[in-house]
């Protein structure tokens, strides 16, 4: 019974052992695009490892059934909806032997979440940033599609518009200004400490002012 398990679980493809986790296609794609290990005939495994924080919260919440009953919150997992993509988690034998080759439907939900809130970062800080030149709110996002092989499918339009709308302005004033301010400074004082105009000294007083 265990062995068809894990076999199940990892679909016994190159010998890999996975975890499959539903999240929204774009969250998919972030996943695929940054950790994808490039398998044609597979092309949503994904290898995490390099990644501490999706590691941290995968592990400890893996288990050895894939019929766990949830009794956190079930009601509120998505069983349908918007999260209609989902990747191939490679873990290690080791992994899959100790802790197991699933998630609970809360955990599953959480770790999509994690991932979503990435990506929804990544697009403000992208926005916020193309924003600055062009001007044009729909230039932007279009940029924002090709920049990171998004598409309209994977993440529609208006859904991208909600969230520019509503975090812009905390954006700009957290997040680009505050990034934009070190990487000048940066620049700065290291050009300023290779020609001589300040000490290695007063450099550090000044990074850490």
């Amino acid at each position: 019974m265990y062995f068809c398990a894990m076999k199940e679980a990892a679909k016994d493809k190159n010998n890999k052992y996975v975890v499959w986790v539903h999240m929204a296609p774009y969250a998919a794609r972030y996943l695929i695009d940054n950790f994808g290990v490039g398998d044609r005939e597979w092309p949503e495994l994904v290898d995490v490892h390099r990644d501490d924080a999706i590691m941290a919260f995968l592990s400890p919440h893996l288990n050895k059934s894939s019929h766990t009953y949830d009794h956190r919150k079930r009601i509120r997992i998505p069983q349908q909806g918007f999260r209609k993509s989902r990747v191939a988690i490679i873990i290690s034998a080791r992994r899959f032997t100790r802790a197991g080759w699933a998630l609970s439907p809360t955990d599953e939900a959480a770790l999509a979440t994690l991932i979503e809130k990435r990506c929804r970062g990544m697009l403000l800080t992208f926005l916020s940033a193309h924003y600055m030149v062009s001007g044009d709110a729909a230039q932007s996002i279009r940029a924002f599609y090709r920049f990171f092989h998004q598409t309209e499918e994977s993440w529609p339009y208006d859904s991208i518009r909600k969230i520019w709308n509503r975090k812009l302005d905390v954006l700009r004033k957290k997040s680009i200004n505050g990034v934009i301010e070190r990487q000048i400074k940066e620049i700065v004082l290291a050009t300023l400490s290779e020609n001589g105009t300040i000490s290695e000294q007063g450099k550090d007083v000044y990074e850490n002012s």
